[in-house]
């Protein structure tokens, strides 16, 4: 019989090949997007964490066919993880790379990355 501390070292082990396979999936469904898809879209409106909308959901299905956004994530719901990619995407587009929503604009799609999402 295992005692505890072996059962969580097990149970450690286990988690973090879990976590390695998971890793490589992810990795292999976004490189099945290429980024030359969708190289543009217009949105007029500021979209922010916990609004839900349709310019969110385009919005999502821009950083999915970029590779910004996991496959699954267009839900029209401005959440945790498409804050994530659009901060991920404002810092490969020099927007901003630091701050937050009310000092930077991090994270937050205003006129600044609007612009950039419609090519200009």
């Amino acid at each position: 019989s295992l005692t505890q501390d072996q059962k969580v070292a097990v149970l450690t082990g286990i988690i973090a090949q879990l976590q390695s396979q998971i890793n490589a999936l992810l990795s292999q469904q976004v490189k099945q997007f290429p980024t030359s898809v969708s190289t543009s879209i217009t949105l007029t409106k500021t979209l922010y964490i916990g609004l839900r909308s349709n310019d969110v959901k385009v919005l999502q299905d821009h950083l999915i066919a970029k590779g910004y956004l996991q496959v699954g994530n267009n839900t029209g719901y401005f959440g945790t993880l498409t804050r994530l990619a659009v901060r991920k995407y404002q810092c490969d587009k020099d927007i901003a790379c630091s701050g937050d929503e009310s000092s930077t604009g991090y994270g937050l799609v205003g006129q600044q990355t609007r612009r950039a999402l419609s090519g200009q």
